[in-house]
């Protein structure tokens, strides 16, 4: 009786987000009531799979938050907006229609050649708890070799220094860094620091010289634009130059944020937002969702140039230095063009739906859209997803598509199928293809139970 009850709930649960996503009254919108957010939503889809998915599934959102952007850098009375390579390629973009259908101050716009990769090794101060927690954010292949590769500093003079103070083997798995031996005995060693130390002064000099030919340090107030998910570079850029006097006061102004509810509330985090999902705000599962697929997003707004590996003195100054080979360059080669349809489809929604107001409702419309995309994939949406890849070069080098189409052997293999599943990127569309929209069902009741039990939301 109980099955009976939970499976009738999330069925109704299913059918009214499928329902919102589907007719002219979605995303609360009473009938009779019409708005330009239900206008735009309700015109004509591009024609292409990618540019369908653009328009409808991620449009609203990245329209929303270029209109929160501008709404956040009046009130914060920003004097500049720097975007940050690679999201930010198309988030400068998207502001740029926006801004230019609406009145108002314009602040100065910039778009840095900054990642994770390249801000890591300049913030460091001291190889501590912190640099290890920052190493070892991704939970994939943890190993000193990873964690020093994520400051590159994977090198022969670094191994040298590991084997020096008695790491046998830095490809071991580290399953608990803050208590491994081997990792305690290399971040004790006075010549590793003096060696990190010295590394990280010269990082930190280049790095300064790269953004000071681009105007960063002119004081002032500015804004930082980026997709998120931790504002993990505004931390670098913090941790390495916060002391300096001519040092802007930065924000972060992201489309979605994760703040880490281990983190003291004074390291930062107070001057970072999500404008569409924030996990500090308490409301509920729908505005996590976007948490089950991060990588949608970043792909949706990346530049077709490399990830930013460091700098270089050139004869016009520093210059970036990208990622241009490996394989999963390569891959991102290969999906370039099934990306730029994604941003035609997400442009053409931002141009339909112009400059005006932020609606009462709107955010809360575009989260429920985003859960039932996430959630419960369309056919079409699963095919047009299928043509993008994802990337990383964060502590270990990884790329793969975003759809995994299951083997048909792991259909009769449980553990097969078990580990395929937790190796996907997108894991309600893994579901879908396996099991259909019952099993998403569950999976999803699934998650919205765990975060209940775990007491972060009312």
């Amino acid at each position: 009786m109980t099955f009976t009850l939970v499976v009738g709930k999330c069925h109704a649960h299913m059918a009214a987000l499928l329902r919102s996503d589907a007719h002219s009254d979605r995303f609360g919108i009473r009938p009779g009531r019409r708005s330009r957010v239900s206008d735009t939503l309700d015109r004509p889809s591009p024609s292409g799979r990618l540019e369908r998915l653009g328009s409808d599934a991620l449009g609203p959102s990245f329209s929303y938050y270029a209109r929160h952007l501008i709404l956040r850098a009046d009130e914060l009375a920003l004097d500049r907006l720097c975007f940050l390579a690679r999201d930010g390629y198309l988030l400068e973009k998207v502001y740029a229609v926006v801004r230019g259908a609406r009145p108002g101050r314009r602040p100065v716009t910039s778009y840095l050649h900054v990642s994770r990769l390249s801000t890591a090794l300049p913030s460091v101060r001291s190889f501590g708890l912190r640099e290890l927690r920052l190493g070892f954010r991704v939970p994939t292949d943890r190993s000193v070799a990873s964690l020093l590769r994520s400051f590159q500093l994977l090198d022969p003079e670094m191994l040298d220094r590991a084997a020096h103070a008695g790491v046998a083997d830095v490809t071991a798995p580290v399953r608990d860094p803050e208590r491994d031996p081997a990792l305690l005995r290399l971040i004790g060693d006075a010549g590793f620091q003096a060696a990190v130390a010295s590394r990280a002064r010269a990082a930190r000099d280049l790095l300064r010289r790269y953004l000071g030919e681009r105007g960063f340090f002119r004081g002032g107030r500015m804004g930082i634009v980026d997709v998120g998910w931790s504002g993990t570079i505004q931390d670098n850029l913090i941790r390495a130059y916060g002391d300096a006097p001519d040092f802007p006061d930065l924000h972060g102004i992201y489309l979605g944020l994760f703040a880490d509810p281990s983190r003291p509330a004074d390291d930062g985090a107070a001057r970072k937002e999500g404008a569409i999902f924030d996990s500090r705000r308490d409301n509920g599962f729908t505005e996590r969702a976007p948490l089950h697929f991060v990588e949608i997003f970043e792909q949706a707004a990346r530049a077709d140039h490399g990830m930013t590996l460091g700098y270089a003195d050139g004869e016009a100054g520093v210059q970036p230095v990208l990622k241009e080979t490996g394989a999963d360059r390569d891959a991102e080669r290969i999906g370039a063009s099934a990306v730029r349809a994604l941003q035609r489809g997400i442009l053409e929604f931002v141009v339909a739906r112009g400059g005006g107001p932020i609606e009462r409702d709107e955010r809360d419309q575009i989260k429920r859209r985003l859960e039932r995309f996430i959630f419960f994939p369309t056919a079409e949406e699963l095919t047009a997803v299928s043509e993008l890849s994802h990337s990383d070069d964060w502590g270990i080098a990884s790329f793969g598509r975003l759809v995994s189409r299951p083997a048909a052997s792991a259909l009769l293999n449980p553990r097969r199928w078990l580990d395929d599943f937790h190796r996907a990127y997108w894991k309600p569309a893994y579901l879908a293809q396996t099991g259909g929209p019952i099993l998403c069902l569950m999976y999803q009741q699934y998650e919205r139970w765990k975060l209940w039990r775990s007491g972060l939301v009312g």
